[in-house]
């Protein structure tokens, strides 16, 4: 699949999230323990996105069901984080949090 206007392939959704937590993890480990306050947010993300690590294998067995919602809102939240390093140079278009959660997207 390419991105219209573009020749390039575009990422399958498990590439973009490997992608995604390659760059988190990649960010968490630059980051360091500088205080308290820090280390209890990095060892944070590292559980949420260990819970997500677990749940993404089973996503394409599972369907439309609790497995797949876990995981979607997993990803967004963990967007949603990696959105703090946007200036970074390995920082990806689709890391970015996807319409359907933005409340600006909601339909009223």
């Amino acid at each position: 699949m390419t991105v219209s206007g573009s020749n390039e392939p575009r990422p399958t959704d498990r590439e973009t999230n490997e992608q995604l937590l390659a760059f988190m993890k990649g960010q968490l480990i630059a980051l360091g323990p500088h205080s308290a306050t820090t280390e209890n947010l990095v060892l944070g993300v590292w559980r949420l996105m260990a819970v997500w690590e677990e749940t993404l294998p089973h996503i394409e067995d599972a369907g439309p069901d609790y497995a797949t919602g876990v995981a979607d809102g997993l990803g967004q939240g963990l967007r949603h984080i990696a959105a703090v390093w946007g200036h970074h140079p390995n920082y990806q278009p689709h890391f970015a949090p996807q319409t359907p959660a933005v409340a600006e997207a909601w339909s009223r």
